[in-house]
């Protein structure tokens, strides 16, 4: 029997990665909601620039953390759940990216 091969776009697009890439995207609107008040905020330039500087650094430290745990459980449960609804987890990706397309549209004001 020969080895099972996978093509490079199959093998990019797992449920992990879609699931990462979510998280990434969720924390970016995270990011722009939240430095967008710190920018309004009545301090010194040189302030603010710190203060984005640390919400960046806190955003993502805290986004790593929990896309480890996520994937790792996550991964399972969410499995679980699509076949039991009969719900193919490409259409939930595709889903969940739209809905995510829709907040970064209205965050940009282009909505």
């Amino acid at each position: 029997m020969a080895p099972k091969t996978r093509t490079r776009l199959a093998t990019w697009l797992t449920h992990r990665r879609f699931m990462a890439i979510e998280g990434v995207l969720l924390a970016g609107v995270a990011q722009m909601q939240l430095e967008s008040r710190v920018l309004a905020l009545p301090v010194p330039r040189w302030s603010r620039v710190l203060l984005v500087i640390a919400l960046v650094i806190g955003l993502f430290a805290v986004f790593v953390a929990v896309v480890r745990a996520t994937t790792r459980s996550g991964v399972s449960s969410v499995h679980g759940i699509s076949r039991r609804l009969m719900f193919p987890r490409a259409l939930a990706h595709m889903v969940i990216l739209t809905g995510i397309y829709w907040l970064y549209a209205m965050q940009l004001g282009l909505w």
